[in-house]
């Protein structure tokens, strides 16, 4: 694991030395509504940049997002990114963060620089680093849905590009004591802010979602649609905005989504149901949207059930015929795992149809 710029080291006699990444060394967080959003850049494959994890940097100048983008993808595909030869040795520190050690070296991680968490995942990251770090728990399942995703999005959508994979060495323990071993820490660049970050200010003064993200929305699932794929966590965590790096299009800003594991695969045979599937996550219509929250996503998993038939479980279950996924409803371990929250908090995402539909 290289760095660019490393922070003062904490010395300890009994181990080797560790960086230490805290909240008065990692920059004040900063809000970047999508009209003010870096623009994206496109480095050429044969020149990306080596892998690595990035403790906090003093950037030379503004903070240059890359992505993965459709048509010129950043870096190979998810299942040909190598894991490292060598496990990560990953630990419960006294903030509430990780240390991960890999070769003799840890990088000690604050709770502070979380920057965000999921049933099976976190991720760790400051705000000048180009890189972040996905620490993930032992979840066959939900590995293979990050990779079906990662491998479903990519050349079809924008996603931070993945550098490098380690496996969780034994003994290892997440926050909570959770055991970690077989779990893995994935090296991903730095996307954008996620939209959840406006999405409570947009709420609340009307604005609603506006006319450029459903623009850059509208295109974004439609790639994935016409496949036969459906986004299907469709929640403000899970997804952001750039502006636009194709100036050929007419549209301001490019979706970008953040979470790999967010893709349902429809059978090739039923592909043209997934354009109906993502209407239903979009536009699930206002008796619904008047229920409490998490009565609203029970109703709607319940509702998208009805798509069953059409899924193809094989590979949501990574090639397991008694795979534990099952449906799209409410089933808990035989349900996906997905919040569609985006549809039931802002009623103006549909606009002009689809693509192609």
């Amino acid at each position: 694991m290289a760095e660019d710029a490393r922070p003062t080291a904490r010395i300890r006699p009994e181990q080797a030395p560790t960086a230490r990444i805290t909240p008065e060394t990692a920059p004040t967080a900063r809000i970047t509504p999508p009209e003010a959003a870096p623009t994206a850049r496109l480095p050429a494959p044969d020149n990306a940049p080596a892998a690595r994890i990035d403790p906090p940097a003093a950037p030379d100048g503004p903070e240059t997002v890359r992505l993965a983008q459709p048509d010129q993808p950043f870096g190979p595909p998810a299942g040909k990114v190598p894991f490292d030869p060598d496990p990560v040795q990953v630990r419960t520190n006294d903030t509430g963060g990780v240390d991960m050690t890999h070769n003799g070296r840890t990088i000690s991680i604050d709770r502070a620089n979380e920057i965000g968490r999921g049933s099976t995942a976190a991720v760790y990251g400051s705000d000048t680093g180009a890189n972040v770090l996905k620490v993930s728990k032992n979840d066959p399942i939900a590995q293979n849905l990050d990779v079906l995703g990662r491998e479903a999005m990519e050349g079809r959508i924008a996603i931070p590009g993945l550098k490098r994979q380690y496996r969780i060495g034994d003994g290892s323990t997440l926050p909570g004591d959770v055991p970690a071993a077989g779990g893995k820490v994935s090296v991903l660049e730095r996307g954008p802010e996620p939209f959840s970050k406006i999405a409570d200010g947009l709420k609340d003064t009307g604005e609603g979602f506006g006319a450029a993200r459903r623009a850059a929305l509208t295109e974004a699932l439609g790639r994935m649609n016409r496949d036969g794929y459906v986004v299907l966590d469709l929640k403000g965590d899970n997804f952001g905005f750039v502006n636009s790096a194709n100036q050929t299009t007419g549209r301001s800003l490019d979706f970008v989504a953040l979470d790999e594991g967010m893709v349902l695969k429809f059978k090739p045979e039923f592909a043209d149901y997934a354009a109906k599937a993502q209407k239903v996550l979009l536009d699930p219509g206002n008796a619904i949207r008047a229920l409490p929250e998490q009565a609203a996503v029970m109703d709607l998993r319940d509702r998208m059930s009805m798509f069953d038939r059409f899924v193809d479980w094989g590979a949501m279950n990574g090639g397991r015929a008694d795979g534990p996924l099952q449906t799209l409803g409410n089933a808990g371990a035989n349900g996906v795992p997905y919040t569609p929250t985006l549809g039931l908090r802002f009623d103006d995402l549909t606009g002009p149809p689809l693509p192609g539909r």
